[in-house]
This record gives structure tokens, C-alpha cells and sequence, in this order.
């Protein structure tokens, strides 16, 4: 009889062979005695990665996907074999620390309610990574506009839409996190179903959270997992301003409605 693993990760691979390895040995080295499975989508990492993965991760299971599909649709095929207690989306370019995974499967084995969880991403020095949101609203898109949201009250509209005016060094319980390390609990997933693959790269994560929040289950920032992000692959604080993209936005306005 096949046992069920406690952990299912999804990786969308786009960073190539060398740096994937580096985060694969971080999952393997802190999980001790977690039993997990990893499933890896190849978007288009170049020549390398199967070889790479034969020799050190033979138990990986590798998804080649060379048309480019959207970090939704490639999350989804590995989602959908997944056949862990809980279900990791994991970046490419996330180190995992010690005791991260403990700490979130440990903070979903007690609390029950709670549906999705993600650590605490910080780059080489520890700076937080802003990967929790408050759910949009009108005042949060109008700080995106560069005129607006580099001065008051612009500012403090856009800290607000990404928990600024929070303490990043405790738990605390979120509308939104975004889908860089975010973990999530298979009957909450049966429930409410997988990423909505309309959305592309960009905001599937929040429709997700929003979907599962709808259906009474809780979201959660864990302060001490605590995940780093390898340097030049992704951004920290601060975040330069950027227009949102709109026909995602209007998609999620339109079925809050």
C-alpha cells in the first residue's frame, strides 16, 4: 500500500539546472523526517535539468512543458498529481531554512481552519520580502498610479495593501499571500478547486485566497519559517511602483460582485 506523503512541492522551473539544485538539496537537507514528493514543470530552463535531476534527484518527478505555459496552468499540472496531506507552490529560487518546514506543517497539523500558510521570505541580509496583501481596493490601485502613491496619503494606502504598517516578525493572519512559498491543505484544495488558470502569471494566488476565504478557511503569515530568496531572483522591500495588471483585476472585481 503506498503511503500518502506529507507534502506534496510544486516547482515551476525557469531559473536553470544549477541554481533548481541548489534549492532542491535545501528541501532534503531541513525535511529530516517529513515524507515529501517533488514535482517539477520545466518552463523552458534550457538543456540540463533532466541530467541534473537524474544524477542527484532521481525520485523528482520532471514535467517538460517547452510552450511556455502561464505559472498557473504549470502549477496546476503538478497540483493535480500531487498526492501529499498538504501541497506546496515553491520557487526556484527559494532556500529553504531550517525548521521552515516543520514549523508550517507543525502550525497546519493544530489549526485545523487554517487552509493556506507561507514563511517569511527575506533575502542574503534578511530584509522581508513583500509577499502579503490586503485584497485590492480602489485606494490601493490608485497608489500604484506614480503621481499618487509616492507621496501621502498614497504611501500609506500602498503599505497598507502590503501589510507596511504590520509587524513582519510575528504570525499574523493575512487576505492574500502570494504564491511564491504558499502552502495548502489537499481537502481545502478538493474543496474549493486548484489555481484559476485565467489569470496567467499574474494574481491567481489572490483569487485563491480569496476563493478559500469565501469558503471559511483561514490564511496565515508563519514568522518563524522562514524562507530566503537567492540574490538578484526576486524582490524585497522596497517595491518599486508598477500598474497592476488590469484585466486580471477587473476578472477578480467582477466575480466579488
Amino acid at each position: 500500500m503506498d503511503l500518502v506523503p506529507d507534502l506534496s512541492f510544486c516547482i515551476v522551473a525557469r531559473q536553470g539546472p544549477e541554481q533548481l539544485r541548489a534549492i532542491l538539496q535545501a528541501l532534503y537537507d531541513t525535511a529530516g523526517q517529513i515524507m515529501f514528493e517533488v514535482f517539477v514543470v520545466d518552463c523552458g530552463t534550457g538543456p540540463g535539468l533532466a541530467g541534473m535531476l537524474g544524477r542527484h534527484f532521481p525520485a523528482v518527478h520532471l514535467f517538460d512543458n517547452p510552450g511556455q505555459p502561464s505559472w498557473a496552468e504549470a502549477s496546476n499540472l503538478a497540483l493535480r498529481l500531487a498526492r501529499g496531506r498538504y501541497l506546496a507552490l515553491w520557487d526556484d529560487d527559494l532556500l529553504c531554512h531550517p525548521g521552515c518546514l516543520h514549523a508550517l506543517l507543525g502550525f497546519l497539523d493544530d489549526t485545523p481552519e487554517v487552509g493556506l500558510a507561507g514563511p517569511r521570505i527575506v533575502d542574503a541580509v534578511g530584509r522581508p520580502e513583500a509577499t502579503m496583501r490586503r485584497f485590492p481596493t480602489l485606494l490601493s490601485l490608485l497608489a500604484t498610479v506614480p503621481a499618487i502613491g509616492r507621496d501621502w496619503p498614497g504611501q500609506r494606502w500602498r503599505d497598507r495593501h502590503r501589510y507596511a504598517d504590520r509587524d513582519l516578525t510575528v504570525n499574523v493572519e493575512v487576505d492574500w499571500l502570494q504564491g511564491a512559498a504558499l502552502f495548502m491543505r489537499a481537502e481545502m484544495l478538493e474543496e474549493i478547486g486548484l489555481l484559476e488558470e485565467a489569470y496567467g502569471d499574474r494574481y491567481a494566488d489572490m483569487d485563491l485566497c480569496w476563493r478559500a476565504r469565501r469558503a471559511g478557511w483561514h490564511v496565515h503569515s508563519l514568522a518563524q519559517a522562514v524562507a530566503e530568496r537567492l540574490p538578484g531572483a526576486g524582490p524585497v522591500l522596497p517595491v518599486p511602483l508598477a500598474p497592476p495588471p488590469w484585466p486580471a483585476l477587473a476578472r477578480f472585481f467582477w466575480k466579488k460582485l
